[in-house]
């Protein structure tokens, strides 16, 4: 199930959001369920959400 998870979320952030492929899937693999992923804020985006070795995964202009 998780497999297929991040693999919707990917498709998603990719289609939808307009994320460059690698990067849908390394924003994706942050989330464990789809309620976590829907229950993402705005605010949290702004805050920036980090990888494991620290650096933003995402950056807004």
């Amino acid at each position: 199930m998780s497999d297929q998870l991040h693999e919707l979320l990917t498709f998603v952030l990719e289609k939808e959001v307009g994320l460059p492929g690698r990067k849908s899937q390394s924003f994706a693999g942050h989330f464990a369920d789809l309620e976590e992923f829907m229950s993402l804020t705005a605010q949290t985006l702004r805050n920036g959400i980090s990888s494991i070795s620290g650096k933003r995964a995402l950056k807004f202009k």
